[in-house]
């Protein structure tokens, strides 16, 4: 008779805010020849054009090549007035669900990546910074209602070019309440790696929920780090003596990627040929659809020796 006791060691935190609702809106105006623009929020960018819901609701793909310029707005409100989900262009929102108590669920875009932080614009009017590392899951929002655009409450804004495109000067109109550009790309380089920052995260964001389909929940293993002690009767004997009668457990990887637990020490192992407990290391991991299970009997290691005889 056994009984083994666990001792919590440690706690593996994740990130101290996980959700929040951002505090302010960065759209682009992407500017063409003749001072010819769209504003609003990006989408989606591939190699040769990007797609741009624009603050009327209208989804627009528009070509990188010919873009000169990029200026940059930051809005406290919601400049959109709305969302149309019948145009040809149109990108569906993802649902995404955060894990939290309760959990917290809405469908959306993503419209800026910030390392391990996606901005998501929902289809609320509202923006959403989120932790990958507490996405619970995806899902499609296939479900959403496409016959009729979508009226969002908003602030309607007049955006300016600021003083460094004195060429499209004579658009801006004598309006004391223009939002006037935070930033402006206008070399080729600067729009290049700008564009490629967003193409990037859009990429990864995409391999990123293929994987989510994989995993029953986020992290599959109890992130807790163990000291394990293991108490044996008086009565039981094991057949090999095995020294300290303790194991160390511990998780490793990330949400949704590669992810596993390891047991270091005397443990009982139901893949190995002994019924008592051994001095083993034990590994179970998950990666995308594969799964791997491996045990080892570190008292066998010795082979073409008469080990386990010598030392009963």
């Amino acid at each position: 008779m056994k009984h083994i006791f666990f001792f919590p060691l440690a706690f593996l935190f994740s990130g101290f805010i996980f959700l929040e609702k951002a505090k302010a809106l960065e759209l682009y105006s992407i500017v063409y020849s003749e001072c010819q623009h769209h504003t609003g929020l990006i989408l989606d960018v591939e190699e040769d054009e990007l797609l741009l819901l624009d603050t009327k609701g209208e989804s627009r793909k528009l070509p990188r090549q010919a873009i000169e310029t990029i200026l940059v707005y930051n809005t406290v409100e919601n400049p959109l007035s709305g969302i149309d989900l019948r145009h040809k262009h149109v990108v569906l929102p993802r649902k995404v669900t955060i894990q939290g108590e309760p959990d917290f669920e809405f469908a959306g875009w993503p419209i800026r990546f910030l390392e391990d932080l996606i901005v998501f614009y929902d289809t609320q009017g509202k923006s959403h910074l989120v932790n990958v590392e507490q996405v619970k899951r995806f899902e499609s929002a296939s479900d959403l209602n496409r016959e009729n655009p979508i009226t969002l409450k908003h602030i309607s804004f007049v955006f300016g070019f600021g003083s460094n495109m004195p060429r499209c000067r004579y658009l801006d109109e004598s309006e004391s309440s223009k939002v006037q550009p935070t930033r402006m790309l206008s070399d080729r380089i600067s729009i290049s790696k700008f564009l490629a920052v967003y193409q990037k995260g859009f990429d990864q964001l995409d391999r990123f929920e293929s994987r989510t389909g994989y995993y029953a929940r986020p992290y599959l293993y109890d992130t807790q780090t163990k000291l394990a002690l293991l108490i044996q009767n008086d009565r039981y004997r094991a057949e090999i003596p095995q020294g300290l009668p303790l194991n160390f457990q511990w998780s490793t990887g990330r949400n949704f990627g590669p992810q596993g637990k390891l047991t270091l020490g005397l443990s009982e192992v139901s893949t190995l040929p002994n019924i008592e407990p051994v001095f083993a290391v034990q590994f179970s991991g998950k990666y995308h659809f594969l799964s791997l299970q491996y045990a080892g009997n570190i008292s066998a290691f010795s082979y073409g020796e008469d080990f386990l005889i010598n030392n009963r």
